[in-house]
């Protein structure tokens, strides 16, 4: 007997709810898709001063800071003066905290307590 593709996906979100209540309900769950990491600082894009994507590579992985046309609540940059300031850090280490895209794409668009931070030493505090 072969069971329809709808009956799967149904079982398989039935299935997930005793995990999701056991790790501390949905919130809790949901933060599995941030990301805390360091790495170099490769690249700045400062497009989104017209209208395009500002964005960082930081150790291989793309950090969206910001859009030009968004509306949303957006991280903070501490140790620089703002965006363009940050070309003056490339090859430097910098910690970021962010809401993960996919394996190499971040992004600061979401929420005020997302960062990227300039800083030598080597703790996220």
């Amino acid at each position: 007997m072969k069971i329809p593709k709808h009956l799967w996906v149904g079982l398989f979100f039935i299935a997930t709810l005793p995990f999701v209540y056991l790790n501390g309900g949905l919130e809790a769950t949901i933060n599995i898709a941030l990301g805390t990491f360091s790495g170099r600082l490769e690249n700045v894009n400062t497009s989104c001063f017209a209208d395009g994507e500002c964005s960082v590579d930081v150790g291989g992985k793309h950090v969206t800071l910001t859009v030009g046309w968004n509306k949303e609540a957006v991280g903070q940059i501490v140790g620089a003066e703002g965006i363009g300031a940050l070309e003056r850090h490339i090859g430097e280490t910098v910690h970021v905290y962010a809401r993960r895209l996919s394996y190499s794409k971040f992004t600061l668009i979401g929420s005020e307590r997302y960062y990227i931070r300039v800083g030598k030493d080597g703790s996220f505090f």
